[in-house]
This record gives C-alpha cells, structure tokens and sequence, in this order.
C-alpha cells in the first residue's frame, strides 16, 4: 500500500502524510509471546539455512 499512497500524495489526493496516517485509525500493536531463547534458537536456524544456500 505504500505505492498506493505516495502516488496519491503526489496527484493531490492527500494533502500530507498526517492525513494518510489517519486514514486507518486502528493501528494495532504486534507484542510477541515466543520466549526469547526461543527465538533465537529459530533465527539462527534460519541464518544456517540462509548460509547453506549462499555457499551452495
């Protein structure tokens, strides 16, 4: 949607990015649940997948 919205900016559809921003006035906040060893356990397997693929 960010496209969307700066060509909208640019043509006069909005007058500013405040105005954008007020468009969606129920902005939720994401707070994560997993245990942070958790979570780091899961992202360093991804950056070994990452790895093994680049060396490839």
């Amino acid at each position: 949607m960010g496209a969307v919205y700066l060509a909208g900016l640019g043509v006069g559809i909005w007058k500013s990015a405040v105005e954008i921003y007020h468009l969606n006035s129920e902005h939720e906040l994401y707070h994560p649940l997993m245990d942070s060893d958790l979570k780091n356990k899961f992202y360093q397997g991804w950056k070994d997948s990452v790895f093994a693929v680049l060396v490839k």
